[in-house]
C-alpha cells in the first residue's frame, strides 16, 4: 500500500495548517496556563469540518479515509500549539463517533452524529476505572438490566472531555461470569438522574484538554442507548481503540515537523559573535 501523500491530501494538509495558524492560536499560552477548554477553538475546528472527517456526509461530515485524516490532521498540528485542543478533538472522534457509527443502531447515528460533527455535541469515552485501569477484562463498573432500562453503579477516571462533554460512551458489566465477553457499551447523556461530573484534574501536559472522574449511582440508562448488543462492549472497544490508538497522535507528526521548520530557519539567521580569546593559536 502507498503511504505517500497524493495532490488532494497535501491540498488538504495545506488548509489545515492554514486553518490552524489563523484560528487555533489566539491566547494558547494563557489557555494552557489557566488549564482552560477553548469552545471558540472547538467552534472553529467544527466549522472547518476538524468533527466530521470520518463522518458520511449524510450525517453532516465529510466521509474520508484514514490517510485523509491524518493528512489532515498534520497540518492542524504543525500550524496550531494547541495540543490539548486537538487531542480532544481526536478523543472526540475516534473514540467517540467511531462506535456510534459503526455500531450504533440508525435511531442512535440520527440523534448523536449529526451534534457531534457541527460542534454542538461534545463526547468523552469512559473506560478507565480507578482500580482496574483500562483493563477490560477486569471493570468493576456494572451495568443490571430492569425492563427497558439498565441500572449503571460504579466509577470511572481520567476521563478526557469529562468536564466539558455532553454525552459519554461507557462500558459497564452486563455478565461478570464472561470477562471481556460480559462488557457492553452505552450512550449515556450529562444530564441523567444519577451520574455526576467530578472536578477537573491538574495536569502536567496537554492542559487545554480537561478530565475528571464521573460517577454512576443507580443511573438509570434506557435500553435505546445501548450500542451494538448486550456484552458486545468489549469488541466495540477493540474496533474503537484500533482507529485511536492508529490515529490520535497524528497531529505530533505535524507538531515535530514545526519544529523542525523552526530550528532551521533559527540556524540559518543566527550569528555567533567569535571572541579573540577563543581562537586557538596557529602553533596548536
Amino acid at each position: 500500500m502507498n503511504f505517500s501523500w497524493n495532490e488532494e491530501q497535501k491540498e488538504l494538509k495545506d488548509a489545515a495548517i492554514k486553518f490552524a495558524k489563523s484560528k487555533l492560536e489566539e491566547g494558547v499560552i494563557e489557555l494552557d496556563r489557566n488549564g482552560e477548554f477553548s469552545r471558540k477553538g472547538w467552534a472553529a475546528c467544527s466549522e472547518f469540518g476538524l468533527q466530521g472527517i470520518l463522518i458520511p456526509e449524510a450525517y453532516g461530515g465529510m466521509g474520508l479515509n484514514a490517510l485523509d485524516f491524518t493528512a489532515i490532521m498534520e497540518g492542524i498540528g504543525n500550524g496550531s500549539r494547541d495540543n490539548g485542543l486537538i487531542f480532544s478533538v481526536n478523543a472526540h472522534i475516534l473514540a467517540c463517533e467511531m462506535p456510534i457509527l459503526h455500531y450504533g443502531t440508525d435511531e442512535q447515528k440520527q440523534k448523536y452524529l449529526p451534534g457531534l460533527v457541527n460542534g454542538k455535541i461534545i463526547g468523552a469515552n469512559a473506560m478507565t476505572e480507578p482500580d482496574t485501569g483500562s483493563n477490560v477484562y477486569a471493570l468493576q463498573t456494572k451495568a443490571t438490566k430492569e425492563k427497558d432500562y439498565y441500572i449503571l453503579n460504579g466509577s470511572k477516571t481520567f476521563v478526557t472531555n469529562a468536564p466539558v462533554s455532553d454525552m459519554f460512551i461507557v462500558y459497564a458489566k452486563t455478565d461478570t461470569s464472561k470477562s471481556f465477553f460480559g462488557v457492553s457499551c452505552f450512550i449515556v447523556e450529562r444530564n441523567t438522574k444519577g451520574f455526576t461530573v467530578g472536578n477537573k484534574i491538574e495536569k502536567m501536559g496537554l492542559r487545554t484538554s480537561l478530565m475528571s472522574d464521573i460517577a454512576f449511582n443507580d443511573c438509570k440508562v434506557p435500553r435505546s442507548n445501548m450500542i451494538g448488543g448486550e456484552n458486545q462492549g468489549g469488541i466495540i472497544f477493540s474496533d474503537s481503540m484500533e482507529w485511536e490508538r492508529g490515529l490520535i497522535m497524528s497531529n505530533c507528526i505535524g507538531v515535530m515537523e514545526r519544529q523542525l521548520q523552526e530550528c532551521i530557519r533559527y540556524i540559518n539567521i543566527r550569528k555567533v559573535p567569535v571572541s579573540r580569546a577563543a581562537v586557538l593559536p596557529a602553533s596548536i
